[in-house]
C-alpha cells in the first residue's frame, strides 16, 4: 500500500491476486483452469510487473513461485515474455 501511496498519480498499479491457484502442474498445459486463464489474461494485459515478496529460506514463497509457473506456461505462451519485470525483497532476518 505504501508503493501506492509514494507512485506518481499517473501511475496506475493493479493488484494481480494468486492465492486462489492451483499447483501448476505440466499436465494442465493442454487445459488449463479457468483461474489460470484469468490470471495470464491480468498479467498480459499490463505493462510491467513488479513482484514484492517477503524472502523465505533465501528464496521467493513456494506461492509466487507456483504464480510465476502458471504465467509462463505452456511453452511459448509466456505472459510475462517483453514485459519489464523487477522484484522487490524483504526478511525480518539479517540477510535481506
Amino acid at each position: 500500500k505504501a508503493l501506492v501511496k509514494l507512485a506518481p498519480p499517473e501511475l496506475e498499479m493493479t493488484e494481480i491476486p494468486f492465492k486462489d491457484l492451483p499447483l501448476y502442474s505440466y499436465d494442465y498445459d493442454a487445459d488449463f483452469p479457468p483461474v489460470a486463464q484469468e490470471f495470464k489474461k491480468a498479467i498480459a494485459s499490463v505493462q510491467a510487473v513488479l513482484f514484492v515478496t517477503p524472502e523465505y529460506n533465501r528464496s521467493i514463497p513456494g506461492g509466487l513461485k507456483n504464480a510465476i509457473d502458471w504465467a509462463s506456461r505452456p511453452y511459448g505462451k509466456n505472459s510475462f515474455a517483453r514485459k519489464p519485470t523487477a522484484v522487490i525483497g524483504t526478511s525480518p532476518g539479517a540477510i535481506a
